[in-house]
């Protein structure tokens, strides 16, 4: 009788209060150093087979991976130097991820149920809102240039782009806080996510296609065709490993073309106005007149479209970047530019070594100047 009473007791105790039962996460890969910060500002030093039941903001250092699996098997890929806060004390909810900087690569259990909220997982950037089921994918964030880029490999990913307004609002947020860690609101975010993802601007990214959400654009770019190449080894690079020693894979030659300028990325830098495209060949463009085919850089977020002199490939339906353009690592799949030049995530594709002494990268007040404006 004893018995039968405390295990009443102990199923009451759990009914009154089923806020006891947290998600869990565990660290099933770990290269190099990466931490997780809790709510009350607790940091921790994470290892492989870490596991952590509560809401945290996750940091990777330079050259560094790391991989959580989620209590509905679920996947998350962090590449370096990125950082993410993870919302998921809430159970039986999506857990909600905001990429603050860098790269995440996501695999969802196809077998979870969707739940009422409508998707399994939402991911949000300052930029971007995206809602996913059975997915795999990619997305890159860039918080100086506030780009957000995403690659399908498998499903679809819903994306909204969120008015500049809104982004401005929260650069300001984050300069009164000082530095302080985010405030992770599940529930809130739950309700917002599912809201911008009903709005009829919001886009689905196909496999193998591209999106972003990128500042000045009114809704999220038209989805458009990644280069074949890229895709297949973006695909195969579960780990987000960068900066391999490999072989550089690149198109046929072009002599008459001198190469990339910021005419060629989407979106253009900010303080550049974008070149009016050649209208001849549109019905081989995306909705926005973006050439398919061309390159993702893992770091600015920048689509490197291929130029108006490009060989279209009908059996890809993609345009070929050639070789001036640079190429892919043959290893990772990351943009590899041509010789002597880099992409800067404000400036664009500037001098390797020409930026001299006194350049700055512009601040958050020019920043939020240049949403204002």
């Amino acid at each position: 009788m004893l018995r039968i009473f405390l295990l009443s007791l102990w199923i009451s105790a759990f009914c009154l209060y089923p806020h006891t039962s947290y998600s869990k996460a565990e660290v099933v890969f770990l290269k190099g150093n990466a931490v997780v910060i809790d709510p009350k500002g607790t940091k921790t030093l994470l290892r492989q087979g870490h596991v952590f039941e509560s809401d945290g903001l996750i940091a990777t250092d330079k050259k560094s991976l790391m991989r959580l699996k989620l209590d509905d098997g679920s996947v998350l890929s962090l590449g370096p130097e990125s950082k993410m806060t993870l919302a998921q004390v809430l159970p039986g909810k999506p857990k909600v991820i905001e990429l603050l900087a860098g790269k995440l690569r996501a695999t969802i259990n196809e077998k979870t149920p969707v739940p009422s909220e409508g998707h399994k997982m939402y991911i949000k950037t300052r930029t971007a809102a995206l809602g996913v089921r059975g997915t795999d994918f990619l997305v890159v964030h860039n918080p100086k240039n506030h780009v957000t880029s995403t690659v399908t490999f498998k499903g679809d990913v819903n994306l909204f782009k969120k008015r500049d307004e809104d982004v401005h609002e929260s650069l300001r947020e984050e300069l009164n806080r000082k530095g302080q860690t985010p405030k992770i609101d599940q529930e809130k975010d739950l309700v917002n996510l599912e809201d911008d993802l009903r709005h009829h601007t919001a886009t689905g990214v196909a496999p193998g296609q591209l999106s972003g959400a990128f500042p000045s654009y009114e809704k999220a770019a038209a989805p458009v065709k990644l280069s074949p190449t890229q895709f297949a080894l973006l695909a195969q690079n579960t780990q987000l490993e960068m900066g391999a020693k490999g072989k550089v894979l690149k198109g046929g030659k072009n002599k008459k073309n001198t190469g990339p300028t910021n005419d060629s990325l989407v979106p253009v830098p900010p303080g550049d106005e974008a070149v009016p495209e050649d209208k001849k060949d549109f019905d081989k463009k995306n909705a926005d007149g973006v050439r398919s085919g061309g390159i993702l850089d893992l770091d600015t977020g920048f689509y490197v479209a291929p130029p108006a002199d490009a060989i279209y490939d009908p059996k890809t339906q993609t345009y070929e970047i050639p070789a001036e353009f640079g190429g892919v690592n043959a290893i990772t799949g990351e943009y590899i530019p041509p010789d002597g030049l880099k992409l800067d995530p404000l400036l664009g594709l500037v001098p390797l070594l020409g930026m001299g002494p006194d350049f700055k990268e512009r601040d958050v007040d020019k920043t939020i100047a240049k949403f204002k404006n």
